[in-house]
């Protein structure tokens, strides 16, 4: 619990200005945190409400850069 503490405060209070080398051009908290990297190109890094979960979604132009994001994404949380 620590952890999700931790990482929500980060996202909330200093979110990334870039991710994956992509600027970040919007922040939505609505459900989670979904950062807008472009045109159907974002992140959203939501919290289960049932578990003890981070989920993980990325809609971007290519399957590499899903995955080159979604790495990103795991990198950074795990360091938080």
């Amino acid at each position: 619990m620590a952890a999700r503490r931790r990482l929500e405060a980060r996202l909330t209070e200093s979110p990334p200005a870039e991710v994956a080398g992509a600027p970040v051009q919007e922040l939505i908290t609505t459900d989670g945190v979904k950062l807008r990297l472009g045109p159907s190109h974002w992140l959203m890094l939501r919290f289960s409400g049932t578990e003890p979960l981070l989920r993980l979604y990325c809609e971007a132009p290519s399957g590499e850069r899903v995955d080159a994001v979604l790495a990103w994404a795991r990198q950074f949380a795990e360091t938080i």
